[in-house]
């Protein structure tokens, strides 16, 4: 069975207050199927520039792509007579305005601006129709984050949902422009594990470091290894970790990881991890990455990372109650294992709300906060940057469980909660967005 692979863009733009799709016709025997500007990745290319590129050279248009956006579908090639051949399309999202159409005639024997309707009818595909209500849907929900103040809150009608379904939620807090202004549950009493979100805090004693000038992201991992744990790897494995970076660890763009290390030395085995392909960039997300990413902040800084931690930003944040995780070597566990309370999770998102600085103090540089929270990565949930994910025009911090720090910096909003909820349904997310947010 063969695998191909095309990456392409879903384009709109805004005629007379209503938006408008592009829609481009094939050729030859394609002739009758409608859909979006896509093409086949060539060799050394992202997702992004095989999107960007095909964008290009079917339409004329150079398009920036929205942050937060990426929809994916897999079929078999029964069309064009290979029944086991598998494809996937990768779709991004992107606005043009003032700019020319200008169809490739080898490529696209037509193009045309169509409402969502009419898009949506000229599809004979029924994964194309998905991908454009994905978008639809998405614009729907932006338009609506963008209305300031649209909405009246109802944080009594998120609790009520939260009581009413029995969801296993500790805590809650609502922070407009900055000022707590709802909470619920127990907020401040016991500490509760935030599992990833310990993700992000290693990501904020990284942007200290590189604040400080000691840390380079584009530097090699072993770089910043142990020299006796160098020393003991096969030709192969140095090769193959001298060209990954500390910016792929952060952003999670490095495949065949295992989801977690084994054994009595972690660092031995990550490092003995084989990886395929080390060039290629594909989103794999594991906890190999944000420990490797610990053990090489505790080598330039030659502290323990914990402590580090401790003074850097737990002390300066005012919180004085918390745990967190070693590996059997001893060093700080950078990917779970992290211990707080809701209110003292909602002064990180206050301090990186407020471009670095918590009372008064700077912790963390604007520029690393921009560089860490924009999209390093594409990824299903729609954008990876450092150890922090894109959530619609702003940020989260997550844990598997459902923990999460929203922050809203255009809506002027940061929303806390800290659950234990097994299951993977989007209901307690559907009804944050909906009584908090107003979407």
């Amino acid at each position: 069975m063969a695998n191909e692979k095309s990456c392409g863009v879903i384009i709109f733009t805004t005629v007379n207050n209503v938006r408008k799709y592009v829609i481009v016709r094939g050729v030859g025997i394609y002739q009758k199927y409608c859909g979006f500007p896509a093409g086949h990745m060539e060799p050394g290319e992202t997702e992004q520039e095989t999107a960007l590129r095909e964008v290009k050279e079917e339409t004329g248009l150079d398009v920036v792509l929205l942050d937060g956006f990426r929809t994916v579908d897999e079929h078999f090639l029964a069309r064009e007579g290979r029944p086991n051949d598998k494809k996937t399309n990768v779709y991004f999202l992107a606005e043009f305005h003032d700019q020319e159409l200008v169809a490739q005639k080898s490529e696209v024997s037509e193009i045309a601006l169509m409402d969502y309707e009419e898009a949506l009818n000229s599809f004979e595909y029924e994964g194309s129709k998905r991908e454009l209500t994905e978008a639809e849907e998405y614009l729907n929900k932006l338009a609506a984050y963008n209305v300031i103040r649209g909405y009246q809150m109802d944080f009594n009608g998120f609790v009520k949902d939260i009581r009413d379904n029995q969801w296993n939620v500790f805590g809650v807090e609502v922070y407009e422009d900055g000022v707590l202004t709802h909470s619920y549950g127990d907020t401040e009493e016991n500490l509760h594990e935030v599992y990833s979100v310990t993700k992000s805090i290693l990501s904020i004693a990284f942007g200290i470091a590189w604040d400080r000038g000691l840390i380079d992201p584009g530097r090699s991992v072993l770089s910043y290894m142990p020299a006796e744990k160098v020393a003991k790897l096969s030709e192969k494995q140095k090769e193959t970790w001298e060209t990954i970076t500390i910016h792929r660890l952060l952003c999670m763009s490095v495949g065949d990881l295992p989801f977690r290390a084994e054994g009595e030395s972690w660092l031995d085995f990550a490092l003995s991890c084989p990886i395929s392909n080390p060039q290629e960039r594909t989103f794999n997300y594991s906890n190999i990455n944000a420990y490797l990413v610990g053990v090489a902040l505790t080598e330039v800084l030659g502290t323990d990372l914990g402590v580090f931690i401790e003074e850097n930003i737990f002390a300066p944040l005012g919180i004085t109650r918390f745990a967190y995780g070693r590996c059997p070597e001893g060093y700080f566990y950078g990917a779970s294992r992290t211990r707080l309370t809701v209110h003292d999770f909602s002064k990180i998102g206050l301090m990186l709300y407020n471009g670095g600085v918590y009372e008064g103090k700077r912790i963390l540089s604007e520029e690393y906060i921009r560089m860490a929270t924009s999209s390093k990565q594409a990824c299903r949930e729609g954008g990876y940057g450092y150890f922090f994910w894109r959530y619609m025009d702003g940020f989260s911090m997550n844990g598997r469980l459902k923990q999460k720090c929203y922050i809203l910096p255009s809506r002027k909003l940061i929303v806390t909660h800290l659950a234990e909820i097994e299951d993977t349904s989007p209901a307690l997310k559907d009804s944050l967005e909906a009584h908090i947010m107003g979407l």
